[in-house]
């Protein structure tokens, strides 16, 4: 039987303000009979309270008891769990169940619901949405609204784009706060993304740029994130001078969980989740608690900038060439993956673009600033040439920097280098006896390996090749010395 719960309200309300504070809440509790342990109160008066502010309105107490099964006889009631609906309730949203899978663990700890029960899993998420209250100091940037600081501040503000895009009938979120702002109208090319001003020379003309879908750039138009696992090779840069930042991309591509967490949730998973698997949830630059969001074009991608995370809310527009028709391809003008249909690169660098700004802003910088931005980690940097030459009096003797360099590999530590040129100069390549060997100075490089090949014949104690290999975020343009690639010294130890 239904219970009225305007009179148990009213009763409760002994100052006839409207609202009830914790102790006048508890009294309409136990005017219903149900029952309830001190500690189950105080659960029950903390999802009441929607806005937080310990008191809870007539409003709140009817959406409160209309979602849970409080009003339900003791006898019959397992725990405060969302109640069941008739089937006369209208279909679960495609918003809702997603994010109820992705917010398990979240709803599991706060209202012990059963996942596998999707209508009352929905209603619960949704009351749990509604409790997250945003506020300004909680934007990164001031009048910007889709850069957070806090991940559950930035999934509420996801879930407003996403019922918003319910509600309007859209398909894809268009971001508001970077790249092209009028989709009607063919003349704005979002040249503020790219931008601060005019183009540099040597630099692409923003008027032969359109903003694709990630979907329309894929080769069968279904676009992955990252369809397996992170590989060096596949970052390439593009047309834009920000090789340290695709080259920190490079490096962390040797550990994939740096990029999108450890720990992708199924419904066979969501049962029963460790903390361990909840904090892999929350981890690396593309959390996995956002992953469900990419159906609607919306990614989040976090950095670790000015001592704290921040989570960078993006469409899957990406700058490309402008192109004719459906014969061909648009070709993204940035940095992009070896394999056409994954965009973990150009999504991660389009979220650091805007975090500062536009895309001009990522000309020039250093590798280890990169990886430190989307770790978190502390990153140091050695200088091996000193006034005397090499080695640097900072680094010991050239046995001590190799020692140092295999037990970095035996930590698993990422790692970059650079040759560095005079001030003002430009990328060109290094010259070794009037000959050039392919290694650019002003250039980043990814270290994806320090290995030792047993040389039986060398005269020095560590009898021992001593190599390091390099990556150019080029994608091409390689050291051309002993031990390149096709080079004698190389294919003599491939055969043994």
């Amino acid at each position: 039987m239904l219970r009225n719960f305007e009179s148990y309200f009213r009763q409760a309300d002994v100052n006839n303000d409207d609202f009830l504070d914790k102790q006048e809440f508890f009294s309409a509790l136990d005017s219903m009979s149900l029952q309830l342990t001190k500690a189950e109160k105080e659960t029950v008066f903390r999802l009441a309270d929607i806005d937080g502010d310990n008191l809870v309105r007539l409003q709140e107490f009817f959406d409160f008891m209309n979602t849970y099964e409080i009003a339900k006889p003791i006898e019959n009631r397992e725990s405060i769990v969302p109640s069941k609906r008739t089937s006369s309730r209208k279909k679960t949203s495609k918003l809702s169940k997603a994010l109820t899978k992705n917010t398990a663990l979240s709803l599991k700890n706060i209202l012990h619901v059963e996942v596998e029960d999707q209508e009352r899993a929905d209603l619960a998420f949704e009351h749990f949405m509604r409790k997250i209250k945003i506020h300004e100091e909680d934007y990164t940037f001031p009048g910007k609204t889709t850069i957070l600081n806090d991940e559950l501040k930035c999934l509420r503000r996801c879930y407003d784009i996403i019922k918003e895009l319910e509600a309007s009938g859209q398909a894809r979120w268009n971001d508001p706060e970077f790249g092209p702002q009028d989709p009607d109208n063919p003349e704005d090319h979002g040249k503020d993304s790219i931008y601060f001003d005019e183009p540099l020379p040597g630099y692409p003309d923003p008027d032969l740029i359109s903003w694709c879908r990630a979907k329309d750039i894929a080769l069968n138009g279904k676009p992955e994130f990252l369809s397996d696992n992170a590989k060096s090779n596949d970052v390439i840069q593009g047309e834009l001078g920000d090789c340290w930042f695709i080259g920190a991309l490079s490096v962390l591509a040797t550990r994939d969980s740096y990029i999108r967490g450890s720990f992708e949730p199924t419904n066979e998973t969501l049962k029963e989740i460790s903390d361990e698997e909840a904090q892999g949830m929350r981890d690396g630059l593309y959390p996995p608690m956002f992953h469900f969001m990419r159906q609607y074009g919306v990614y989040v991608i976090r950095f670790f900038k000015n001592y704290a995370w921040r989570y960078v809310i993006i469409d899957d527009r990406l700058p490309c060439y402008k192109y004719e028709g459906d014969e061909t391809k648009p070709d993204l003008v940035f940095g992009k993956c070896r394999d056409l249909n994954e965009f973990w690169v150009p999504l991660i660098e389009k979220a650091y673009a805007k975090l500062h700004n536009c895309y001009e802003s990522l000309i020039a910088g250093y590798l280890d600033d990169g990886l430190t931005d989307m770790t978190g980690l502390v990153s140091h940097k050695y200088k091996l040439h000193g006034p005397k030459g090499f080695p640097h009096p900072s680094i010991g003797s050239a046995e001590e920097l190799w020692q140092k360099l295999m037990e970095f590999r035996k930590n698993n530590t990422m790692m970059g280098c650079s040759v560095q040129g005079e001030p003002g100069e430009t990328e060109h390549e290094v010259m070794i006896d009037d000959e050039p060997v392919g290694i650019l100075k002003n250039h980043a490089y990814a270290i994806i390996d320090v290995l030792e090949i047993p040389n039986p014949e060398a005269r020095n104690s560590h009898k021992s090749h001593r190599l390091l290999r390099l990556r150019n975020p080029w994608g091409r343009k390689e050291w051309n010395g002993k031990w390149s690639d096709g080079n004698v010294k190389l294919l003599e130890n491939l055969q043994q």
